[in-house]
């Protein structure tokens, strides 16, 4: 019989954008050695670039005998056992190359393609018509179908029973272990009902080999075959489950697959055997190809039963953290944390514990992660950002739905982000309460060899460099600046620095150290000062008119080529600017470049016709919209112009125009007015039914109701050519 489903809201979604993993706990630990002798040694990194170092810092990786031993490395970045224990004597610590160890990662990270938009958003515009912001709450859920697979191993078996992780996932008020809600309580709280999951938790399975054939590190330090134990999982509940059920985006691919694993987890020193939770892809990642009931199963997220307090024994139910972590990368979200560790400098992130993407899935122990924030809501679809507005404003905290605020630079996709926080609910163990300053690049700069836009949606590297974070906190007290990673292990006490009032520090962009900078070295003209909090209202006062209005984007740019013509037609990401769009081709190769530029005809819509083309010659188009002389981002365009036979005959195009079945026009149909098979003409003039005409603002003609359409077609010789066709339009 197939599985009875458990209905709970919970987001179980996948976006192949990215390779995901939860990152290593950040604080020492003592491990101890198969002889009982102990050391201390730090885990730093996550499932695609980790390394754990000793206090010294030596590198240190774990034999199959269950011996740390330290670390010797390869050119390309693969490391191998020195056979000496650690504790025995050693030369200084190997020099760790950390390029190559990274070059390595970044490698296996693209091995699967971007999308345009995240599976959360596909399904927001497929499940409702309103706005994100304004539906949440408000409509009846959307139904979206979860599978979670309980896979144990012959040597490892699980510690707690089905019900222990329906418990764990769906039960209201779980306190389990101090628990303070179900994932699906969480889940709940973030996207406020939008989505009402029906979450199938199969029977417990046995894989076919022992934990370490499927979680033992390779050379550069990746677990081996993870998603074979995956693929062999899935084929063992297929009697029991039904995948075709899983497809709610309907393209062909189950949305997501979450398989908890026996034992513990490598990102909590669990040793080198076990399997580090992580998201990844079957056949985009691994290539390898399953697909059962009609579905294709690519996708899949995992994580461990246990959890430990002591680094030792592994007997604790794991908590909900790192669960909510890998389902919301399953979502679309990327890692807040440096994933690189030290390479390129240790990054403060977005300081831990404010964030689920960082390191807030431990918070209270993995208990209670925290609210998404802005940044997060907003690419999920749940809610959007406003400008920040001149005058006295007012915020509430985002537990309470509270808006956050946007401050713009002049290039697109920079800004920065303001929000307010308070220790409540999921927020309750950030640490600290006050206004958060996100200095967020999500643009097309280009930041250590890619644009920052790749490095949120590609390559997981949105912190890795110090010197350039693309989602950095503006701390509130200056000196903490640099400081967070070497904090983390000191737990959340210092936190309050980051959160705006600090001491005396209570104005951004004035007199004082807090400048809202940006990358190409401007600085916004806002003024924000008087930040004051009274319990959970938080007050400012803002002043000046803020940077250059950063120019939309060019969106959805169709051409239609002809001979020696071409329409252009698009549309701007915010219709309500007043930009100008301009256009400029050329031939590919030439540097003679032809522009033009148009106003839009309708709120965000544009339309162009360019001229002077030759046949069957290769061209470029790019097209941008400005304002106030600021260049916005470049849509680019490359196509081939029809080609012109040897003994041309004149004719009307009507090659791409709308038609019913039967042949007849559709009412509306978009007529180019384009004479073609005519090199040497002068001038046309059209006609239909006998009324000079013209293309419209779209540079079509719309007919409403069927006619003769005419062309006169004039040469330099004062000859012409008459040109009729019949245009019967039906209506359907």
């Amino acid at each position: 019989m197939k599985l009875q489903y458990i209905s709970i809201l919970l987001l179980l979604l996948l976006t192949p954008l990215n390779v995901f993993a939860v990152p290593a706990r950040r604080c020492p630990a003592t491990l101890t050695q198969p002889d009982g002798s102990r050391f201390t040694a730090t885990l730093k990194g996550d499932e695609y670039q980790n390394l754990l170092l000793t206090a010294d810092g030596h590198a240190v990786v774990q034999d199959a005998d269950g011996w740390y031993c330290y670390a010797t490395f390869e050119a390309d970045g693969s490391r191998h056992s020195s056979g000496v224990h650690v504790g025995d004597p050693y030369p200084a610590p190997a020099d760790i190359p950390y390029a190559a160890i990274a070059s390595a990662a970044r490698a296996r990270r693209q091995l699967a393609a971007p999308e345009e938009d995240n599976l959360m958003r596909r399904l927001n515009r497929l499940n409702f018509s309103a706005p994100a912001l304004t539906r949440a709450g408000t409509q009846q859920s959307a139904v979206k179908h979860g599978i979670v697979i309980l896979a144990q191993f012959q040597d490892i078996q699980f510690r707690f029973t089905r019900e222990d992780f329906v418990n764990m996932l769906t039960q209201e008020g779980y306190s389990v272990n101090g628990a303070t809600g179900s994932a699906k309580e969480y889940f709940d709280s973030q996207f406020n009902g939008m989505y009402d999951f029906q979450f199938d938790v199969s029977k417990i399975v046995t894989v076919s080999k022992n934990r370490a054939w499927y979680g033992a590190n390779n050379s550069n330090g990746n677990d081996v075959r993870p998603e074979e134990m995956v693929i062999e999982a899935c084929r063992l509940v297929d009697a029991d489950i039904d995948f075709s059920l899983y497809d709610d985006d309907g393209d062909g691919e189950v949305d997501n697959v979450f398989v908890f694993f026996a034992g513990g987890d490598a990102a909590e020193y669990a040793g080198d055997d076990c399997i580090w939770s992580h998201a990844w892809y079957i056949r985009d990642g691994a290539g390898k190809n399953l697909s059962l009931d009609g579905k294709v199963i690519n996708r899949y997220a995992c994580g461990s039963e246990c959890t430990t307090k002591d680094f030792k024994n592994y007997n604790l139910m794991a908590p909900i953290g790192t669960f909510c972590h890998e389902y919301s990368h399953t979502m679309g979200l990327a890692d807040l944390y440096d994933t690189d560790g030290s390479d390129n400098g240790q990054s403060d992130g977005v300081w831990y514990w404010t964030s689920l993407m960082d390191g807030g899935n431990m918070n209270n122990g993995g208990n209670t992660p925290p609210f998404y924030n802005a940044l997060e809501r907003e690419m999920l679809g749940i809610a959007e950002t406003e400008l920040l507005p001149v005058g006295n404003v007012t915020m509430s905290p985002i537990s309470q739905g509270g808006v956050a605020y946007r401050i713009p630079s002049n290039v697109e996709g920079e800004y920065y982000l303001l929000e307010f926080r308070y220790p409540e609910s999921w927020d309750k163990y950030v640490g600290g309460k006050g206004l958060l300053v996100y200095h967020v690049d999500r643009s097309e700069t280009i930041v250590h060899g890619y644009s920052a836009k790749m490095h949120w949606d590609f390559y997981n590297t949105v912190n890795c460099w110090a010197d350039r974070q693309c989602m950095d906190l503006l701390e509130a007290n200056p000196s903490a600046q640099g400081q967070a990673y070497s904090r983390v292990g000191q737990g959340n006490y210092y936190i309050g620095d980051i959160f705006f009032p600090y001491g005396s520090y209570s104005s951004i962009n004035g007199s004082g150290p807090h400048k809202l900078e940006f990358w190409n070295g401007s600085t916004s003209l806002v003024q924000i000062s008087a930040i004051t909090l009274n319990d959970k209202i938080l007050r400012m006062s803002v002043s000046g008119e803020g940077s250059v209005e950063v120019p939309p984007v060019v969106k959805n740019l169709e051409v239609e080529r002809f001979q020696t013509s071409a329409i252009l037609n698009f549309s701007s990401s915010r219709a309500s600017s007043d930009a100008t769009a301009v256009v400029e081709w050329n031939k590919i190769g030439s540097s003679d470049v032809m522009s033009s530029e148009c106003k839009a005809y309708s709120p965000g819509l544009y339309a162009i016709r360019i001229e002077g083309l030759q046949p069957k010659t290769a061209y470029e188009v790019r097209v941008f919209l400005r304002i106030d002389g600021i260049d916005g981002e470049i849509e680019t365009y490359k196509f081939i112009s029809v080609s012109m036979p040897d003994d041309p005959l004149p004719f009307i195009y009507l090659k791409n125009v709308e038609r019913n079945t039967d042949g007849s026009f559709c009412i509306g149909c978009r007529l180019p007015l384009v004479a073609g098979g005519v090199p040497d003409c002068e001038s046309v003039r059209w006609y239909y039914s006998g009324r000079e005409i013209e293309a419209g603002p779209d540079c079509y003609f719309h007919p409403s109701s069927s006619g003769e359409l005419k062309a006169d077609i004039r040469y330099a010789d004062g000859s012409h050519d008459l040109i009729v066709k019949y245009i019967n339009i039906v209506k359907q």
